[in-house]
């Protein structure tokens, strides 16, 4: 590959790839994920969530946030 399609590239990706401070943005919006199941709820969060916090009570607790209070409930 030649130079010049590799810094395309770089700058490409540098522009359109989110920070992890962005990241962290999503996982606070609230309701974004409204009347959607709960897997697409985990699935969605997941996705903005580093793989690190993957398994801490914040992410259960931004997940659960996101449900229902009909489901929230039972899987607390």
């Amino acid at each position: 590959m030649s130079d010049t399609f590799i810094q395309l590239q770089t700058r490409l990706l540098a522009s359109h790839t989110l920070t992890e401070f962005q990241h962290l943005e999503k996982l606070l919006v609230v309701n974004a994920y409204a009347k959607q199941k709960p897997s697409d709820v985990l699935a969605k969060l997941s996705q903005f969530c580093p793989d690190r916090d993957k398994n801490t009570y914040l992410f259960r607790l931004l997940f659960l946030r996101q449900l229902s209070k009909y489901l929230r409930i039972p899987m607390a």
